[in-house]
């Protein structure tokens, strides 16, 4: 089920049923955006309160003098990392309990890293796969991060890792699989 992404390809071996995912940090032009996912990246929602004064106010001070989006990026992905504590509960926390409790694991950094670069005007996906770590013994595990348009095409980045490039490590699901899952 896994499929090509930002810096990811998957070759189907169909002879033994399996395939290869290779992955890459380079990954700055490897899928386009479109008009219908712009569109959703700059969504607001309930679970994305993007004109909510409290976001509107974080969302300057993180990018402060910065011009361009890239640096407007690279200081969100800092300012997340930095600000959201790690906190690994079952409990979920809407954006707004974020700003507030500073605390949670990478759902908490992706949401807020959306809402705050969309509040920005920067188009912005929230993401699931699979991310290879060492967290007792070398192992896969669930994540979630973003991916932000850059010159137009969708750049992953993530916030709970300081990642302004991600790592290899990250193994995207599927867009289709992964599309009611993406604030």
């Amino acid at each position: 089920v896994l499929g090509n992404a930002s810096g990811q390809r998957v070759l189907a071996e169909p002879k033994t049923r399996t395939c290869r995912v290779m992955v890459t940090s380079d990954n700055a032009r490897d899928v386009k955006v479109t008009k219908e996912t712009r569109k959703k990246g700059l969504e607001a929602s309930v679970e994305i309160p993007t004109t909510h004064p409290k976001v509107i106010a974080l969302a300057a001070k993180a990018v402060g003098d910065a011009e361009t989006r890239r640096e407007k990026v690279n200081r969100l992905v800092r300012f997340v990392d930095k600000y959201v504590i790690d906190s690994y509960t079952a409990e979920p926390l809407t954006v707004l309990d974020t700003i507030k409790r500073r605390r949670g694991d990478c759902t908490e950094h992706s949401a807020l890293f959306a809402t705050l670069s969309r509040s920005l005007g920067i188009p912005t996906l929230i993401v699931d796969g699979l991310i290879y770590g060492e967290l007792g013994s070398p192992s896969f595990g669930g994540h979630t991060w973003n991916e932000v348009e850059l010159d137009g095409y969708w750049v992953p980045v993530d916030s709970t890792w300081n990642e302004t490039t991600t790592n290899a490590t990250h193994i995207r699901f599927p867009i289709e699989m992964d599309a009611n899952m993406q604030a």
